[in-house]
């Protein structure tokens, strides 16, 4: 059985989607603080059972009975987030799942100024000493965190931001087809992946185009003065 931590989260649900396409339904079994937002899953014959990376007692019954259990790094800043992504990998571990899969990010590093990085160089080292295989899954930008940057810009038409450099934007719906690929398909990913990303970069002006065309509205590209922002 492969076991999908985070199923009814926007990347989560999606890794669930390609597997369904590939394995029957009682293959699969997902792991989710709310039972209740998988009641969909739970009807077509997939395994839903509760439980929380804050609370390891609850992890156990989650991945019982797994061969590989994909863990969705924690939605939490700071210190509890490694604790978080730890007490998940090492209840996959205790649980006898041949390999642990993490979703890391292309730009994980100790040294990293941007707060999510450390987080993930940290549960990056902690699987690989695990002595158990692994696939840390070194996933681009989410596409969809343009819209913090975007802020009011479909309001006023206009994208105000200070000057930046280009983004390799990726879409949940590619990064869960690589992630349904390394869950199926032996050796295809092991280890710690090449950054998994869009084709093309792009800054936030040349992100204005698209966003004309998805949302249909007319949006205009502005730096401002200022090339600092409070994070």
């Amino acid at each position: 059985m492969i076991v999908v931590t985070g199923a009814t989260g926007q990347l989560g649900s999606q890794i669930v989607e390609r597997l369904l396409d590939r394995l029957p339904p009682d293959a699969v079994g997902v792991s989710v603080r709310d039972v209740d937002r998988a009641a969909g899953l739970a009807e077509r014959g997939v395994r839903v059972r509760a439980a929380d990376f804050t609370d390891p007692a609850t992890l156990g019954h989650a991945f019982e009975g797994a061969d590989k259990v994909l863990v969705v790094s924690a939605a939490i800043r700071g210190s509890g987030a490694i604790a978080a992504n730890h007490a998940a990998i090492d209840a996959a571990r205790d649980a006898g799942a041949n390999r642990i899969l993490y979703t890391s990010h292309q730009a994980a590093s100790r040294d990293s100024l941007f707060a999510a990085q450390p987080t993930h160089a940290a549960t990056e080292e902690h699987l690989a000493g695990l002595g158990v295989a692994f696939t840390a899954l070194r996933n681009g930008f989410y596409a969809s965190t343009l819209s913090f940057s975007i802020g009011t810009a479909l309001e006023t038409g206009q994208l105000v931001a200070p000057a930046d450099g280009p983004v390799s934007w990726t879409a949940h719906a590619d990064l869960a087809e690589a992630a349904a690929v390394a869950l199926t398909e032996d050796g295809v990913l092991d280890g710690v992946t090449a950054p998994l990303t869009a084709s093309e970069m792009l800054d936030l002006e040349n992100v204005v185009p698209h966003e004309r065309v998805s949302t249909r509205r007319d949006i205009a590209g502005k730096r401002s003065a200022s090339t600092e922002t409070s994070t």
